[in-house]
C-alpha cells in the first residue's frame, strides 16, 4: 500500500497526471482539430480568391498585367467564379445551409487553378508553382469537406423550421 502511494506521489510531483481517453473521445478531439484546419485553410483560400477574382472582375483588361491576351469575357467570367467559389468556401459552413456546396466550391476551384496552370506559358514554367499549390489546397479541402470532416447540417436557424415539420 505504501508502494503505491509513493508512486501516485511521484507522478504527481515528476511528471504530469497521466490521462486516458477513450477511442471515441480521441477521434472527436481529432475531428475537432481537422475542422479548425480545413476552417483556417478554406479562410485563407477565399482571401486569395476573392482578392484574385475581385481584381479580374473590376481592374481593365490592359493592367492585369497577364503574359498573353486573353478575351475579354473569358477574364470577367474567370473573375466571376472566383469570387463565387470563394464565397461558396465560407457561406454554406457559416450558415450551415446546404452545406455539401462547401466541397462543390472547392472542387470548382480546383479546376479553375488546373486551367490557370495550363495557361502558363512554357518559358516561365516556375510560375506555375502557384496554381499548382492554391488548386492542391482547394483538392484537400473538397476532398476533406465531402468525405473526412464534413459539416454538419444543424443550424439554431434552421431548428424551428424543423420543428413545424415533425410536430
Amino acid at each position: 500500500m505504501n508502494t503505491d502511494l509513493r508512486s501516485v506521489d511521484a507522478e504527481y510531483r515528476f511528471g504530469t497526471p497521466k490521462i486516458y481517453l477513450t477511442p471515441i473521445e480521441i477521434a472527436r478531439l481529432t475531428m475537432e482539430t481537422m475542422s479548425y484546419a480545413l476552417w483556417f485553410v478554406q479562410v485563407m483560400l477565399a482571401i486569395v480568391f476573392l482578392s484574385a477574382g475581385g481584381v479580374k472582375l473590376v481592374l481593365p483588361i490592359d493592367a492585369l498585367g497577364m503574359p498573353f491576351q486573353l478575351p475579354v469575357v473569358f477574364v470577367r467570367f474567370t473573375g466571376l467564379c472566383e469570387v463565387l467559389g470563394a464565397l461558396g468556401l465560407i457561406l454554406p459552413g457559416l450558415l450551415r445551409v446546404r452545406t455539401e456546396l462547401t466541397s462543390l466550391a472547392a472542387l470548382g476551384l480546383t479546376a479553375i487553378m488546373l486551367g490557370a496552370t495550363m495557361f502558363t506559358p512554357p518559358d516561365q514554367i516556375q510560375l506555375a508553382i502557384v496554381p499548382i499549390g492554391v488548386g492542391l489546397l482547394a483538392a484537400c479541402v473538397a476532398y476533406a469537406r465531402w468525405r473526412v470532416a464534413p459539416l454538419h447540417k444543424t443550424s439554431q436557424l434552421g431548428a424551428p423550421a424543423q420543428a413545424q415539420y415533425e410536430a
